[in-house]
């Protein structure tokens, strides 16, 4: 996970967040009921989103203590990097890996789980789509950020109360003239390419 805190955002309200609805009504059920958005982007994906990690935010829940800091359980809020389809569906969410647990003497057919994977990215979640990831036309990233200066405590760790954080809101699109699951290809080319080139740079140092 990538830790990003954005201070002393405000949130988004009336016309723009009216406008956004309106052009992306799908959106809504994919916020929380009383979630706090403090920015809404439109923006082409790129390279840097395809193999970033998830964003997250460290948090806690109680009021700091006036001797140690806040208090805990701390948590962390972590980005939801969600794959859809044209009309808003969900194809697939980063970080919700596939894993089978091993076969035991107890647990002979065992079931296969999601489980939440913080070094997963974008690239790696349509490659898992395969031929699914032709449907893929956008990219919605839900990131946490901060409204308030995150507290500290004795041990330097800073956090946000979770009543200070808002979401900043991003709609990626494919890039100009190619469909996402053309874009991932062209990623695919690109790395096979880099490797290709360090192999043969060894090659030739031999």
């Amino acid at each position: 996970m990538e830790e990003v805190v954005t201070t002393h955002a405000t949130p988004v309200r009336g016309s723009k967040l009216n406008a956004f609805h309106r052009e992306f009504p799908w959106l809504k059920q994919y916020l929380g009921q009383g979630q706090k958005i403090t920015a809404l982007k439109v923006e082409r994906i790129d390279n840097e989103l395809g193999a970033r990690h998830l964003q997250s935010l460290r948090c806690y829940r109680c009021d700091p203590d006036p001797f140690i800091g806040y208090s805990t359980p701390m948590s962390w809020e972590n980005e939801r990097l969600l794959i859809l389809g044209g009309d808003g569906s969900l194809l697939a969410q980063v970080g919700a890996v596939p894993y089978t647990p091993p076969t035991r003497w107890w647990r002979k057919s065992p079931k296969k789980r999601m489980v939440f994977d913080a070094l997963d990215t974008l690239e790696k979640a349509l490659l898992r789509l395969d031929e699914q990831a032709k449907k893929a036309q956008l990219v919605l990233s839900v990131a946490p950020s901060a409204m308030a200066a995150p507290a500290s405590n004795r041990l330097g760790e800073s956090a946000v109360n979770e009543e200070h954080i808002g979401f900043d809101i991003t709609v990626y699109k494919s890039p100009k003239g190619m469909n996402i699951s053309e874009w991932l290809e062209q990623c695919v080319q690109n790395e096979q390419k880099k490797i290709t080139e360090a192999v043969e740079k060894i090659d030739t140092a031999a």
